[in-house]
């Protein structure tokens, strides 16, 4: 079977996704595709991985290398081809032969990382001067990313800050042997004189954001804990202190009026008995009735 030089189409797909190979028949033999012998070939040393086989309109398993018997896929027309649920295994360079390869695909397979996981321990309210130091980690990615890229902000501004994955850096980029697969993690250290808000985003084939973590400055001048106690003493002294100050007020008043109602009392009897009028009054009324 001979194959045709053609020009190489980049394709890209991702895990678990669909690629779509398209043969690119020449005009003169598309209306008779029924009637071709078609293979997909995978590039591979020392020999060609046949993928798929179509001959005739009829599919084809003899050939077939055993990686690709039982994988789900689909020709179309004109001797396309759709590889379903992609892996990484599967990046490569593919060819479309009917006696001569009418066309060529390079696959580049991505894999999505998860969703970076930022965190500052259990600090989220400090005191102001703090240094605060934050991990960002994300794993399960495809091909290897660029670095982080943390975000810090405040009231006022924004400020970005790149880590790249490489020799001179903390930034730890490293593959997973037994996925192939990329993790990635950073560390990132911040003062803290204000409120802030800090963010980390991957950057790899697509740029994955963290949530967001805040942290905020302790109010200095709030009341330390307990410190309402102090409230309710005073408040407890005040109460008595009235108490007390109306209790001798009442005390006061009711004794100043007694002693006033008795030294009127001894007024009267004094005046009676210290009168001579009196008694020479009571001697005339008793020599007059003798």
């Amino acid at each position: 079977m001979t194959k045709c030089a053609a020009a190489l189409n980049e394709i890209t797909a991702y895990v678990s996704g669909t690629a779509e190979f398209r043969c690119l028949l020449p005009n003169d033999k598309k209306d008779t595709s029924k009637q071709l012998i078609i293979s997909w070939e995978k590039e591979a040393k020392p020999q060609n991985i046949v993928v798929a086989e179509n001959f005739k309109g009829e599919r084809k398993y003899n050939h077939i290398n055993e990686i690709y018997k039982n994988r789900s896929m689909k020709f179309k027309d004109h001797g396309d081809l759709e590889l379903h649920n992609i892996t990484l295994e599967d990046e490569g360079v593919y060819g479309c032969y009917i006696r001569e390869k009418q066309s060529e695909h390079k696959l580049t397979v991505l894999a999505n990382f998860s969703v970076p996981q930022i965190n500052s321990g259990s600090l989220t309210v400090v005191k102001n001067g703090t240094d605060v130091l934050f991990h960002c980690s994300s794993r399960d990615g495809f091909p290897k990313p660029y670095g982080i890229l943390w975000e810090v902000s405040d009231d006022n501004r924004t400020e970005y800050h790149h880590q790249f994955c490489n020799l001179e850096s903390r930034l730890s980029c490293k593959m997973d042997s037994n996925s192939q697969t990329y993790s990635i993690s950073s560390e990132f250290e911040v003062m803290v004189n204000s409120n802030i808000s800090v963010t980390c985003v991957v950057l790899a084939h697509h740029n994955f954001s963290s949530t967001t973590v805040h942290i905020v400055l302790k109010d200095e001048r709030l009341p330390k804990e307990n410190d309402h106690l102090k409230y309710i003493l005073l408040c407890g002294f005040l109460t008595a202190f009235t108490i007390i100050a109306c209790t001798v007020y009442f005390c006061y008043k009711k004794n100043g009026k007694t002693f006033n109602l008795r030294s009127s009392q001894n007024n009267r009897e004094t005046s009676r008995t210290a009168d001579p009028n009196n008694d020479i009054q009571q001697r005339e009324e008793t020599t007059s009735f003798v």
